[in-house]
């Protein structure tokens, strides 16, 4: 019986992981963003950099040098071709691999495999932000998130040292792929292994001084926008999130020490300082990599859109509870028998609330209702102690879960998903908790026959959710017709989306040499054989773009008398007044009659109007 239930969860498991493929692969070619065009801006970006444009010089982005080494490595030497479709590939393949990653993080913390594979799922549905931005650094980030609980698991004796080490290379390595992100996941390792060290009075003093710098780090981060009511109540809402997990990380006799702290702060350092050395010796100077890095990305905070959910008044409010509960919670006896049974309830309603807002994925939901309570995970469910590797990780779950949501600020598109990554994993522990708890009400003779029974149902659950998130996948990947453009061969889409795109290509490659689409298409350049005026990377906000550099497009343009001016859908189609006047001035913009307009679906192409073709 023991054979045939292990061999029947063995074989749900791999049904499970290929339904996950086979949907992540359908879901990513079965759809392409109309409104904005990041997959095509960061394939823009690493063509430069293969072609042998300095990055950060001559090639201007806002992210760090780790993704391009990464990618650089795949297009370059590897000799893999720069591709839609290879990029879409290469993306499930990272997502994939996050989600493995992730399953092993839980593994390790809960040793069921029942609920690893449901979180590898979890995290599978959870990673669809890849389906409109492929290629994009966030789907080498997702990994990166989970490997941190992987490496967190090592924290025990010899191991320690070197658990510390790998953390700082992951945080450097964050860092040097969004520097943001880099210091959200610093602070959170930083907090959990203070938070891991003996109760001395060094110790505390240290200790406060952080948790008080990790409170202010949302007020800080958002101090420009304090006149307006969703700053102030983001910012309320997180530094109470932060709040309630300080106050269930008093420092214990945990084993981490003085020189863990200084070796996981010079691993980072050296890691980070490592990955710059190739920009810096190739001639890029520190204030250089200072404006493309820190300063750029901050300039987003002129045109973001602010992160609000309804309720989100109450949630602040729920937030301050959280607090509050959160430091009753850690004066009480924390494994009194009444204590157990209420933190085992709490947990299983933290889990089921956690499952049921991934599907479908609502992560501003998750962010604001589930964050005050990640500290449900600090909370025992048995008498049974945690060992100090298993004490440390989740900490640094609930660290994470309640900093990373902060990149939501300043903009909120995917950042709302991967800022709910860590969420998933805190639901599957509590779910493991619950369970735990559960198990120890029951008989001693009934316990062993209910968790084989729980296994079973768990992995039916799981396959039943498969299957109808694959199917759901499936059904515009089978109702889609093959774009069939250069490179994109895969992608399937809606027949009207896929007729416009291929006769906007058609038209672009016939009439035009010189081409500039804005908001940023840059996957057109890939589809018609076209290159860009200038090594600019047009989002959907010129206003990003110097004046000079602005001046340098315009001047491209003017110089073909077969220039053409894409415009089309977008989140702004709002131009920087300077440039607008010089755009309408090259294309005969009111001239009668407009032979130089030609609309395609929601996109216009402007070809110029010569003296030879007025004519």
């Amino acid at each position: 019986m023991i054979r045939l239930r292990r061999a029947g969860v063995l074989l749900a498991s791999v049904a499970i992981i290929v339904l996950a493929a086979t949907g992540a692969y359908e879901e990513i070619f079965s759809y392409f963003a109309s409104s904005y065009d990041d997959e095509g801006l960061m394939m823009m970006s690493l063509r430069q950099v293969l072609d042998g444009h300095r990055l950060y010089d001559e090639v201007r982005v806002g992210y760090g040098p780790l993704y391009y080494l990464i990618k650089g490595v795949i297009h370059g030497p590897l000799g893999i071709p720069l591709t839609h479709d290879v990029v879409r590939l290469t993306a499930t393949g990272w997502r994939l691999l996050a989600a493995t990653v992730a399953a092993t993080a839980l593994w390790t913390l809960t040793r069921y495999v029942s609920l690893s594979v449901l979180g590898f799922l979890l995290v599978t549905v959870s990673t669809g932000f890849v389906r409109a931005e492929p290629g994009h650094p966030q789907e080498i980030v997702a990994v990166v998130l989970m490997a941190l609980p992987v490496a967190a698991a090592a924290m025990s004796g010899r191991r320690a040292l070197m658990a510390c080490g790998c953390l700082g290379v992951l945080v450097a390595g964050m860092m040097m792929i969004k520097s943001n992100l880099g210091v959200f996941t610093g602070l959170a390792v930083w907090m959990a292994l203070v938070s891991s060290m003996s109760p001395k009075l060094t110790t505390r003093t240290l200790w406060c001084a952080s948790a008080a710098s990790a409170v202010l780090l949302p007020i800080l981060l958002l101090r420009g926008s304090m006149g307006e009511a969703w700053a102030v109540q983001l910012a309320g809402c997180a530094a109470a999130w932060i709040g309630a997990a300080a106050a269930l990380s008093w420092p214990r006799r945990d084993g981490v020490r003085l020189v863990h702290l200084l070796v996981f702060a010079a691993a980072a350092a050296g890691a980070a300082i490592a990955l710059l050395m190739p920009s810096i010796l190739s001639g890029t100077s520190l204030t250089t990599l200072l404006e493309c890095l820190v300063i750029g990305p901050r300039l987003l905070t002129k045109f973001a859109r602010p992160f609000e959910v309804r309720w989100m008044l109450p949630a602040a409010l729920v937030g301050l509870l959280s607090a509050i509960l959160g430091a009753l919670v850690s004066a009480a006896r924390p494994r009194a028998a009444a204590m157990v049974h209420t933190y085992g309830l709490a947990k299983l309603a933290f889990a089921v609330a956690a499952i049921r807002i991934i599907w479908p994925p609502q992560p501003a939901l998750l962010i604001a209702w589930l964050t005050p309570f990640a500290w449900l995970v600090l909370l025992p469910s048995s008498d049974e102690p945690w060992t100090p590797a298993q004490r440390f990780t989740r900490l640094l779950l609930v660290w994470l879960a309640v900093i990373e949501p902060l990149q939501v600020y300043p903009v909120h598109g995917s950042q709302l998903l991967l800022g709910s990554l860590v969420h998933v994993l805190c639901g599957v522990v509590c779910l493991a908790d619950a369970a735990t708890w559960a198990r120890t009400l029951l008989p001693l003779s009934w316990q062993r026959p209910a968790q084989a029974s729980a296994t079973v149902a768990t992995m039916a659950l799981t396959l039943w959710f498969a299957v109808s998130w694959r199917n759901s996948m499936a059904a515009p990947y089978r109702s889609g017709v093959p774009l069939d453009l250069p490179g994109a061969t895969r992608l399937r889409l809606p027949r009207q989306q896929a007729d416009t795109l291929r006769r906007l290509v058609d038209t672009i490659s016939q009439r035009c040499d010189a081409t500039f689409a804005f908001p940023g298409f840059a996957s057109l350049y890939f589809w018609s054989g076209r290159t860009p005026p200038t090594l600019d990377l047009i989002t959907h906000q010129i206003r990003l773009v110097t004046p000079e550099r602005q001046e340098a497009i315009v001047s491209v343009l003017a110089r073909s008398e077969r220039a053409c001016f894409v415009r089309g859908p977008g989140f702004t189609l709002e131009l920087d007044p300077d440039f607008e006047r010089r755009m309408a001035a090259l294309f005969g913009a009111g001239r009668q009659p407009r032979a130089n307009l030609i609309q395609i679906g929601p996109y216009q192409v402007l070809t110029r109007i010569t003296e030879s073709s007025v004519s």
